[in-house]
């Protein structure tokens, strides 16, 4: 199956894979298609780039979904019949949105966001952009406002952190001895009645950190107590939806060393948890240079006939220009022949990979580009190799 097959009927993509790969851009490129031929899409990134965000003709990406102007696109006599929007994932609106959409009593909320551990913890904690991450995307996915959500996941060394980083989250808070203690001693009403077995262990905190410190760490951890069930229905949602028919996930690699090595790892994983997979993205590619329409045309042009007499003539002219041309000559040559083993290189990693695939899914490559992204047409440029060139 092609790409566009595979994502014809999800409601939700998922871009993973190693860091600094083009996640976002890969993105960015699929959301724009599928708008494109019709459908209401959110692409929910991480960090974009502001060129990014220029290329789609906005001036950044925020933490509330922006639009997408249709009229940049038309006006270059491009089809988009539907319509395209772009949000960022603010980790620590996130939260306060979580904390307040979910409060199990209204008086909690501003308790929690004015404690001084929640706003040190919503934007620190190990997990937590994941976990906000799982959060916004079972929101909107739940709102049903999109067709289709391409979300671009948090870089990360560890193939499923983006599914596992919420369950750890929950052990932490509601199974571990610290946190158990502490909200032992919220409920009671202060530390003045812990029990016997930790008051020496927190008269060390208290003069290592101070009384106020742990005070606030007892009154957040305690007023979490009412989200739990919430956090835990709603993960175990998104969790259902990510392994269900309506998901796809896509990786999205380069063929180097370590991203191959990443990248082989995260399919392994997918697989065993049983999450719907489509195929590989190689971004970045160094393709042969003749398999380019374009670089053919410009060869023929160097092997003109008409060219080369009229180069020879310049030579016999002027013998210092053609030892000139030699050393150019020549060092051109050995480029050529650097990139073409390059190339070579790359498609052997690819073909690798490829091997691991089932028959109906696909491998793509984009090759890389002379400049980064900063407009709609190199997007295009993109979606042209996503969408048109299927090696399987």
């Amino acid at each position: 199956m092609k790409p566009a097959e595979w994502i014809a009927n999800r409601s939700v993509v998922v871009c993973s894979g190693p860091g600094g790969v083009g996640k976002t851009t890969v993105s960015a490129s699929i959301a724009l298609a599928e708008a494109k031929r019709g459908r209401k899409v959110l692409v929910l990134t991480i960090d974009p780039a502001r060129r990014l965000a220029n290329a789609l003709g906005l001036e950044s990406f925020g933490a509330e979904a922006r639009q997408v102007p249709k009229e940049r696109f038309i006006e270059q006599g491009e089809t988009f019949e539907g319509e395209l929007y772009a949000m960022m994932l603010d980790t620590k609106a996130e939260w306060d949105a979580v904390m307040t959409r979910y409060a199990p009593d209204s008086s909690i909320v501003s308790k929690i966001l004015d404690n001084r551990m929640y706003k040190y913890l919503s934007d620190n904690l190990v997990g937590a952009q994941e976990f906000m991450a799982m959060e916004r995307l079972y929101h909107l996915h739940n709102e049903g406002d999109y067709d289709l959500i391409v979300l671009d996941t948090p870089p990360t060394k560890h193939a499923l952190d983006f599914l596992e980083a919420p369950k750890k989250l929950f052990q932490f808070l509601e199974d571990g001895t610290f946190v158990r203690v502490f909200i032992d001693t919220g409920r009671s009403g202060g530390m003045r009645l812990l029990r016997v077995g930790t008051t020496a262990v927190f008269k060390v905190l208290e003069r290592i950190i101070g009384s106020s410190v742990i005070h606030d760490i007892s009154e957040f951890v305690s007023s979490l107590e009412g989200y739990y069930e919430g956090f835990r229905v709603r993960a175990r949602a998104t969790n259902d939806l990510l392994q269900s028919e309506k998901a796809l996930f896509l990786l999205v690699t380069a063929p180097t060393p370590l991203a191959l090595s990443e990248t082989r790892y995260f399919h392994q994983r997918l697989i065993e948890a049983k999450i719907p997979f489509g195929g590989f993205i190689f971004n970045r590619v160094h393709s042969h240079y003749l398999e380019s329409e374009t670089h053919r045309e410009a060869a023929e042009k160097l092997s003109n006939e008409e060219d080369r007499v009229a180069l020879r003539s310049k030579i016999e002219k002027d013998p210092a220009l053609g030892e000139q041309w030699a050393g150019l000559t020549e060092a051109l040559a050995q480029n050529f022949a650097n990139l073409e083993t390059l190339a070579e290189l790359e498609a052997k990693k690819i073909g690798s990979l490829t091997k691991l695939l089932d028959k109906d899914q696909f491998v793509v490559r984009v090759p890389m580009l002379d400049h980064e992204i900063h407009d709609s047409l190199q997007l295009d440029l993109v979606n042209d190799h996503i969408f048109g060139e299927t090696i399987q």
